[in-house]
């Protein structure tokens, strides 16, 4: 028997950007909410939602726990980790002895956050998880091997492939038990803080705002099921992208 109660979401890097429209998206639709951040959120709390604001992704291992220990007892029908940071570095930086030690520092910092973070924090809500839980991912089309055609941006590319990796990993590892579905999910070019600086603007070219892109990522929670669990999707676009 459906338990009428009300479902629960967590959203992993809440504070800002597609993470904080997404929590107040939800919010909207009815769920309740938990939002992480490293600090207190006021944004989070003054929409309704909950906030656990410790949670530091940077270091996967004690989010992770923290995250599983705030959780504790909650049964959760929606995880979406959507933490994660933008470094580019180029073959030069790696090539030249003067600046490699910065740029393979990068790329360290960027598989640490965007791949194991992910894994771990994910993880350590298996326990919060039943039958029908849907976890989203969100990637990029950057860490696509078969859609690369710009190179560069080592860190960034590496630790979306290894994510998404790591995501059709936990769709095949929570499908019996406890039955969870997981999808990766590009949300388009979206204009936030982390690509403003890179000339990202809503409206031009293939950028878009961030309330479409959480449309997209909204619709695309709603179709997940066991028979598209492991898929990697353009959120907006509804289309299943190439590894």
């Amino acid at each position: 028997v459906e338990s009428m109660s009300q479902p629960v979401a967590v959203v992993i890097g809440a504070s800002r950007g597609i993470g904080l429209t997404l929590a107040k998206a939800l919010q909207g639709k009815g769920l309740r909410v938990i939002g992480t951040s490293r600090g207190p959120c006021a944004e989070l709390t003054a929409a309704g939602c909950e906030n656990i604001a410790d949670i530091d992704v940077s270091q996967p291992s004690i989010a992770a726990g923290k995250l599983a220990a705030a959780l504790t007892g909650t049964t959760l029908d929606v995880i979406v980790h959507n933490a994660g940071i933008m470094q580019f570095e180029t073959v030069d930086e790696l090539a030249v002895e003067g600046s490699r030690g910065a740029a393979v520092q990068s790329i360290e910092q960027q598989l640490t956050v965007n791949a194991v973070a992910p894994v771990a924090c994910i993880s350590a809500l298996r326990g919060n998880m039943k039958a029908g839980t849907k976890i989203g991912i969100i990637t990029s089309r950057m860490g696509s091997i078969a859609d690369n055609g710009g190179g560069s941006k080592y860190g960034y590319r590496m630790s979306k492939a290894a994510v998404n990796m790591a995501g059709v990993s936990l769709a095949v590892d929570l499908k019996e038990s406890p039955g969870a579905f997981v999808n990766l999910l590009h949300p388009g070019m979206v204009e936030t803080d982390l690509n403003r600086k890179f000339g990202a603007k809503a409206g031009q070219g293939s950028t878009i705002s961030q309330d479409e892109s959480v449309a997209g990522i909204i619709a695309r929670i709603d179709q997940m099921s066991a028979e598209n669990s492991g898929q990697f999707f353009h959120a907006v676009s509804g289309e299943v992208l190439p590894w």
